[in-house]
């Protein structure tokens, strides 16, 4: 009589241990299939199937904002590694330099632009003849700098 009780116990043991690893192996993989959303995540969407221009991380459809990138191996949106620029019209970051000399990448805009003259004054691109020009208000270039015209004289750009 003990021994057929002690196997009935084992027996109800057993299964109440497949039921708890059951259900333990069902939560393992609910966690494992579905990654929650993430903080550097700018916009994000429950999947059923990613938009274009949409990444798919587990449950979700996660896009990021210009100039994050989406870094597949961290499962992040970051910015563009020392460097590097972030190409809006690719959606990543490139290595190679995207501007026309003498336009240079700011490093804090990553825009193309014309450097700065000795005095601090930013020149604008003219793709016309793809050169630096001074602004308006400053119009002759002496050199190292914009400078105004002589007083009674008026700048002709011809």
């Amino acid at each position: 009589m003990v021994l057929k009780l002690y196997k009935i116990n084992q027996i109800k043991m057993t299964y109440l241990l497949n039921k708890i690893f059951v259900a333990l192996c069902i939560v393992a993989f609910a966690s494992a299939q579905f990654a929650s959303p993430d903080a550097s995540w700018s916009n994000f969407q429950v999947k059923s199937c990613c938009p274009t221009g949409y990444n798919e991380i587990g449950n979700y459809c996660v896009k990021c904002t210009a100039p994050l990138f989406w870094d597949a191996i961290s499962g992040k949106c970051q910015s563009c590694p020392e460097g590097h620029f972030y190409n809006p019209t690719l959606n990543r970051c490139d290595c190679t330099v995207p501007c026309e000399a003498p336009r240079q990448i700011n490093p804090t805009t990553r825009q193309c632009e014309c450097p700065a003259d000795q005095k601090g004054n930013r020149r604008v691109w003219s793709a016309d003849d793809k050169s630096c020009q001074c602004p308006p208000e400053l119009p002759l270039w002496n050199g190292k700098y914009c400078v105004v015209c002589p007083t009674g004289m008026e700048f002709d750009p011809k």
